[in-house]
């Protein structure tokens, strides 16, 4: 008689076991993703980049070009805080303004990462929070955080070993990591020994173009050999009307089921490569063997140089994002006046419209092919420039705006930008 109660009793406990086990397989992971997302990103967002700062970047990469070493030599390179904290935040910043920051001390940094899961930056947000230590070749993980969720050692660890297989498998980064010998911290400094062979610049370069990148540059370069076959050697031609037949070709691709992303970079690299006069093996010496195209000048608002500078603008917008990209037009324009061309604000305006084709390219690179592989007319995407002033020195540029703080050079840009956002193709 008893043995029924107790057969209820097990059943009783059976049915608990099993819904508290549910429960923890249908709670756990939900208080997991709690803990670890947050709502707002804990790394504020990055200042407007200066041109002063580019400046600095641009001496350190001088200062520490291997390529002036001699085969086998050990170089230290050695960035400040700062200097990091430019770098960081330009690499993270092409994810969906995700932002990243870094502080430095004795034998160890912190490094924190705001990565927001939706577009637009609107969250949730993952936060992550790591310290590496130094050691005598690379840093190692010492302690990450995600969120609120603190990791332990054994599940940091196997997500270094998981992060590190991942990454290796890149060439890019395999190449980096025979290269590099040491990193080490400092208060404020971040110093790095490095090893340049006879051939890592070959290699280096060519590790940053997968195969399949390779193979979609090769393409847009073949169709840049035959669009310009038929024309007569120094011809201009419109920006309005080489677009066209690469962004049908985009198109086409990509409805086949390639990344539409990722065709309309290759096709602008190739476009800003032949409008500079360059040709591929400028970035990737493994197209040295590739067919050159005839040259064919390409203007905008009949000029070469604004080609130029819009469809180069556009590369720098996909590869960097907007700020990088506004903020290397004024540098350069900048540089102008102190010994080049001197400062142009049209110029400055064809850096803006190209900024913000760059940018139509990542968020809707389906629509963007569509607008203009339907050939979409210049005064579409570019302004308006015969009107800007250029050729300004540095005290011109000075006397009459202002500066690049003055009340004159704020005033122009706006009106500038507001020109670039009346386009039809922008709105």
């Amino acid at each position: 008689m008893t043995s029924i109660p107790r057969r209820a009793q097990f059943g009783r406990l059976l049915r608990r076991s099993l819904w508290l086990l549910l429960g923890l397989s249908l709670g756990l992971p939900l208080l997991l993703a709690a803990l670890a997302l947050q709502s707002q990103p804990s790394v504020p967002a990055p200042p407007a980049l200066e041109g002063v700062q580019l400046q600095q970047a641009s001496d350190i990469l001088r200062q520490n070009d291997p390529r002036q070493l001699p085969p086998g030599g050990l170089r230290v390179a050695r960035l400040s805080e700062a200097q990091l904290q430019l770098l960081l935040g330009r690499l993270v910043n092409r994810y969906h303004e995700a932002r990243a920051t870094a502080q430095l001390a004795q034998h160890e940094a912190l490094l924190e990462a705001s990565i927001p899961l939706r577009e637009g930056g609107t969250g949730p947000w993952l936060n992550i929070r790591a310290r590496f230590q130094e050691t005598g070749s690379l840093p190692r993980l010492r302690q990450l955080r995600i969120g609120h969720l603190p990791l332990p050692t054994w599940a940091s660890d196997w997500l270094v070993r998981r992060l590190t297989e991942r990454l290796t498998a890149q060439a890019e980064l395999r190449v980096a990591g025979e290269l590099i010998q040491h990193i080490g911290f400092a208060p404020g400094q971040l110093e790095m020994s490095y090893v340049w062979k006879p051939d890592s610049l070959k290699k280096a370069l060519n590790a940053r173009w997968p195969a399949s990148e390779q193979a979609r540059l090769q393409h847009y370069n073949a169709l840049l050999v035959k669009l310009c076959e038929p024309h007569l050697s120094g011809t201009p031609v419109s920006v309005a009307n080489v677009m066209p037949p690469f962004f049908a070709e985009a198109l086409q691709r990509s409805a086949a089921g390639e990344d539409p992303r990722l065709e309309n970079r290759a096709a602008f690299i190739i476009l800003a490569l032949h409008a500079a006069g360059e040709h591929a093996n400028r970035l990737l010496p493994a197209a040295l063997g590739w067919p050159r195209a005839r040259p064919m000048p390409i203007t905008a608002n009949g000029r070469e140089d604004f080609a130029q500078h819009l469809l180069v603008s556009v590369v720098l917008a996909i590869e960097g994002g907007g700020p990088l990209a506004d903020a290397i037009g004024i540098y350069k324009e900048v540089a102008d006046s102190r010994g080049g061309s001197g400062f142009s604000f049209n110029d400055l305006a064809a850096d803006l419209a190209g900024t913000r084709m760059g940018l139509y390219a990542e968020r809707d690179p389906a629509g963007l092919q569509k607008r203009l592989a339907a050939q979409a007319p210049e005064h579409d995407f570019m302004p308006r420039t015969d009107d800007l002033p250029e050729f300004l020195s540095a005290e011109a540029l000075q006397q009459q705006y202002g500066g690049l703080q003055g009340q004159g050079y704020r005033r122009m840009m706006a009106m500038i930008r507001q020109r670039v956002d009346a386009l039809p193709l922008y709105r």
